[in-house]
């Protein structure tokens, strides 16, 4: 949406998990102007619900892989992130060994993993939409003129 259709200047998704303390959540984020507010709504929504119902491609995988284990040493720069990741690591039960099998466990994701739980918890008929900006009663972007 923001390289291909220019929609977006800024996108992102994240998972937040609980290991069961609450549902967890999924957020998926676009910065847009609001002109493009509804296309890009759209554009987000029919990309969940693709990703429900096709395959992810291997190498979009692959990159996500090398993103996660790449960058998971800069959770821990700070004696603060370190502190953090340990009282998280307590909270969710995580085990002593979490830091070192981290990698091990996000290079084992295959495209089936994904694909599965997608279909189990991306269901846009259970989703709460937040929209920030100039929007009017129905949701619809109020159109700003300078």
């Amino acid at each position: 949406m923001r390289d291909e259709q220019g929609l977006a200047y800024t996108t992102f998704s994240n998972i937040a998990g609980s290991s069961g303390l609450d549902p967890g959540r999924f957020i998926a984020y676009i910065g847009t102007s609001p002109e493009n507010m509804e296309l890009a709504l759209t554009g987000i929504m029919k990309e969940i619900c693709r990703i429900r119902e096709e395959p992810v491609m291997a190498s979009e995988i692959k990159d996500a892989i090398d993103y996660l284990t790449g960058s998971f040493v800069f959770n821990f720069e700070t004696n603060a992130q370190i502190a953090g990741f340990l009282v998280e690591a307590e909270v969710f039960k995580l085990g002593f060994n979490f830091l070192t099998d981290y990698p091990e466990h996000i290079r084992a994701v295959k495209v089936e993993d994904v694909q599965r739980v997608a279909k189990e918890y991306l269901d846009p008929d259970n989703m709460t939409l937040i929209v920030v900006g100039p929007i009017d009663q129905e949701g619809k972007s109020k159109r700003t003129t300078k």
